[in-house]
């Protein structure tokens, strides 16, 4: 486990909460005008590929097929890392409903 968690995360965490039950034009909405929403995911992807977040067998199973996107969007540029979580909407959404449960084992 990471000794700091990164500012972005603790600060985005309720609005992260959001996005991984939105649907739709809420998704876009609050993807848009959320500043720094792409980096916070884009952190959060990066703790999940170096292993700081902690899951379960089941968790990791369940993010196996996304992580093709996963690793894109963790390494990518923040301007394509915002296209690449605007076009997978859905995909983003299973993805964040997995994982915003495990932040607070982070904070």
């Amino acid at each position: 486990m990471p000794k700091r968690v990164h500012l972005i995360i603790k600060s985005h965490h309720g609005v992260l909460r959001m996005l991984s039950k939105a649907r739709g034009k809420k998704f876009n909405i609050i993807l848009n005008n959320t500043p720094d929403i792409v980096k916070a995911i884009k952190v959060l992807f990066r703790y999940i590929l170096d292993g700081s977040l902690k899951m379960k067998p089941h968790h990791k199973q369940k993010l196996k097929p996304h992580r093709k996107l996963i690793r894109k969007i963790a390494h990518g540029e923040v301007k394509e890392s915002k296209s690449v979580v605007q076009k997978g909407g859905s995909l983003i959404k299973t993805i964040l409903s997995t994982i915003v449960p495990l932040i607070p084992a982070l904070l």
